[in-house]
């Protein structure tokens, strides 16, 4: 799969992520979060620009504060997964 589809995929997952703190964001913000645990391995490029990197640790750490439970747990197998 080329750079750029990849990138776009990352993006746009990261772009949902938030605390899911409302109604209109909570759904988005779960399946963002939940696919973006097995699309790790396509960010793998994000994660060397350093304020990328920045952007989708904000993100993934932003979501681990929700106060929806999926969410919070989707967050945390992510962050184990961008650890690994």
């Amino acid at each position: 799969m080329e750079q750029g589809v990849k990138n776009a995929i990352v993006v746009a997952l990261v772009n949902n992520i938030n605390k899911g703190d409302t109604d209109l964001t909570r759904e988005p913000c779960r399946i963002a979060i939940r696919a973006l645990v097995p699309s790790i391995p396509y960010a793998s490029a994000n994660f060397l620009v350093q304020h990328e990197k920045d952007f989708i640790m904000e993100r993934v750490f932003m979501a681990c504060y929700s106060d929806n439970e999926d969410i919070v747990e989707s967050a945390l197998t992510c962050l184990t997964d961008i650890t690994s």
